[in-house]
């Protein structure tokens, strides 16, 4: 006797199944650079567009199909066997654009476990093993600023302030004036460091995932 599959309980339960394939890991990931490299307008009424008149139909039918068949994505062809590659095809792509997000979730998973030693490796420098340059290597820390970013961090601080009198800092092709007295506080206290041990971390987690 053959195995009698589950069906939508109600419309709602289907909308919010296919909602819910259309936003995955890889999206989110990938939607802070799409916006700022296109803007959040532009990228959003695209996207938007998008995900209501070709994903969302594209979802909508093939749920429609195997709803009405009962099968898989390999019994749901059987009615045409010209397309019966298509399901082995379908399955092979599904798992081939799922690698990147296997590759995200591996570098979580690495941080986990190093986050539970009773040192984090990426606090201090002093771990830092995985730097080919130690010196270029800087604690991250609020209360230090690294010396190469001095320049932004008080050009966007004191952006539209309207300081009169002090040094003058380009930032975005714009002069901004800055404060003497905390251009030079800020750079006698700047870590003469060109990275951080959490991004050097970083770098040696995607290493060794890839």
């Amino acid at each position: 006797m053959a195995r009698q599959r589950e069906t939508w309980s109600s419309k709602a339960q289907q909308y919010a199944a296919l909602a819910a394939i259309s936003v995955n890991l890889r999206s989110l990931l990938w939607c802070p650079l799409l916006v700022l490299r296109y803007g959040i307008g532009t990228f959003i009424v695209s996207y938007m567009t998008a995900i209501a008149f070709i994903c969302y139909f594209v979802l909508y039918v093939e749920s429609v199909v195997s709803q009405f068949t009962k099968s898989g994505n390999r019994g749901i062809f059987n009615c045409c066997p010209l397309f019966r590659g298509l399901s082995y095809s379908m399955a092979y792509f599904a798992v081939m654009a799922n690698l990147p997000q296997y590759a995200v979730v591996s570098h979580a998973f690495i941080y986990l476990l190093r986050w539970v030693e009773s040192s984090a490796p990426w606090t201090s420098c002093e771990q830092a093993t995985w730097a080919a340059d130690i010196g270029s290597c800087y604690a991250p820390s609020a209360a230090y600023t690294p010396c190469d970013t001095v320049a932004t961090v008080l050009a966007r601080r004191f952006s539209g302030h309207g300081v009169q009198d002090g040094y003058p800092l380009i930032y975005r092709g714009r002069v901004t004036i800055v404060p003497i007295d905390e251009f030079n506080n800020a750079s006698a206290n700047c870590v003469p460091g060109t990275e951080s041990a959490l991004a050097g971390f970083y770098k040696c987690v995607r290493s060794v995932a890839h």
